[in-house]
């Protein structure tokens, strides 16, 4: 899958992020002062933050997302469609 340009709302801010499947990298809002974010709303959905690292050579923060049930990146971990290819002659 790859990157798509998403907009995350910090505050009263918006701040341009990049986003593939449950991975968000956006520029470091969180300064010094400030404590990782536990949600964050991106494009207008909420979602729970997993975890925060710092790309320090670039300043940019690794945020890994919570995703829905069903989303496509539950479904690529073993969720079955319903349908075997097993067995098939």
């Amino acid at each position: 899958m790859a990157w798509k340009n998403v907009t995350v709302k910090e505050g009263n801010k918006d701040i341009s992020a990049l986003m593939q499947e449950d991975m968000l990298e956006v520029p470091n809002f969180l300064g010094k002062d400030k404590d990782e974010p536990t949600t964050l709303s991106v494009d207008g959905k909420s979602y729970k933050v997993v975890s925060v690292s710092l790309d320090t050579r670039d300043d940019i923060l690794k945020i890994k997302l919570e995703l829905p049930m069903g989303s496509p990146k539950s479904k690529a971990q073993g969720e079955s469609y319903g349908k075997s290819n097993e067995g098939s002659d």
